[in-house]
C-alpha cells in the first residue's frame, strides 16, 4: 500500500547507507524530512501513528546536524522522544475505559490467531471454544446476520489473562518512561534499555506493527551508551524487518 510514498522514501533513507560520508549530509536530512511531510499530507487522517516517529525522528537527526557533537545531541533527543512516546502511551491507556476495563486485549484473545493459537496451546482457551469464536469472528467481519448462539464465548481464565495483559502493558509502557526520565546518576536508570528490549520482544511478537517497532529499536540505538545493547537493538530492528517480511510464515509451515 502507497507504495509511491515507500518507494521514493526508501530511495533517499539508503543514501546515508550505501555513502557514509553523506550520513550527516544536511541536504540529504532536508530532503528526506521533506518526502516524508509532503507525500504524507494527503493522507494526514490515514497515517499510522508511527509515522509522526519517523518525521519527528528525521527533524531530530536534521537538527542534531548543527550541534558541536552529533551523537551526545542525537543520544538526548531519542531520550526525550521516548520519555514523551511511553509517557503519553501510558497516560492515553490508564484514561481510556475502553483500555483499563480489559475489553481490548479480552477481544483480542478470543478473535486475534495470533493470540488463540496460544492461549489454545497452554490449555487456557479450550479449542472448541477458539474454532466457535472464529466462525464467529467470519461473520462479524463478514456483516453477516449472526445467530445469538453464534456469539463469542470465554472463560474466567482468558479474562484474568486479559487483565494482567491490560495492566502489564500500562506498567511496562510506564515504567519505560519513568526510567527514560530519571537521571542517569540513579541507579535505576541503568535498567531502562532492558525493558526497552523486553517491550520490543514481547509486543511485536504479537503485534503486527513493525513500522513502530523499529522506529522504537533505532532510537533504542540512538541513545544507548553501550555498544553491546546497541548491538542488540539493531538485531531486533533486523528481526522485526524479517517478521515483517513474512518469515514467520516459513517456521509456521516447518511447523517451529
Amino acid at each position: 500500500r502507497y507504495y509511491f510514498i515507500q518507494v521514493p522514501i526508501s530511495v533517499v533513507s539508503i543514501i546515508p547507507l550505501l555513502f557514509p560520508q553523506y550520513k550527516l549530509a544536511r541536504p540529504v536530512w532536508i530532503g528526506l524530512l521533506l518526502l516524508l511531510v509532503l507525500l504524507h499530507i494527503p493522507y494526514l487522517y490515514e497515517m499510522d501513528n508511527y509515522t509522526y516517529i519517523h518525521i519527528y525522528l528525521c527533524l531530530a537527526i536534521l537538527v542534531c546536524t548543527y550541534a558541536d557533537d552529533f551523537e551526545s545531541s542525537m543520544a538526548y533527543n531519542a531520550r526525550v522522544m521516548l520519555i514523551i512516546i511511553f509517557g503519553f502511551a501510558t497516560l492515553n491507556k490508564s484514561l481510556s475505559t475502553e483500555y483499563t476495563n480489559g475489553d481490548f486485549f479480552h477481544f483480542s484473545a478470543l478473535t486475534d490467531n495470533r493470540f488463540t493459537k496460544f492461549l489454545s496451546s497452554i490449555k487456557i482457551l479450550p479449542h472448541p471454544v477458539m474454532q466457535h469464536n472464529w466462525a464467529s469472528f467470519m461473520y462479524m467481519i463478514n456483516d453477516a446476520p449472526m445467530p445469538y448462539q453464534n456469539t463469542l464465548q470465554s472463560t474466567p481464565a482468558v479474562a484474568t489473562v486479559a487483565s494482567l495483559l491490560t495492566w502489564g502493558a500500562i506498567i511496562l509502557e510506564g515504567s519505560i518512561a519513568l526510567l527514560f526520565l530519571l537521571p542517569e546518576k540513579y541507579k535505576l536508570s541503568q535498567y531502562r534499555d532492558y525493558l526497552l528490549f523486553t517491550f520490543i520482544i514481547v509486543t511485536y511478537s504479537f503485534a503486527n506493527v513493525t513500522g513502530f517497532g523499529c522506529a522504537i529499536a533505532i532510537l533504542g540505538i540512538a541513545q544507548s551508551k553501550s555498544k553491546k545493547k546497541a548491538l542488540v537493538f539493531a538485531l531486533l530492528f533486523l528481526l522485526l524487518q524479517l517478521y515483517s517480511m513474512g518469515i514467520y510464515k516459513v517456521f509456521n509451515k516447518l511447523g517451529m
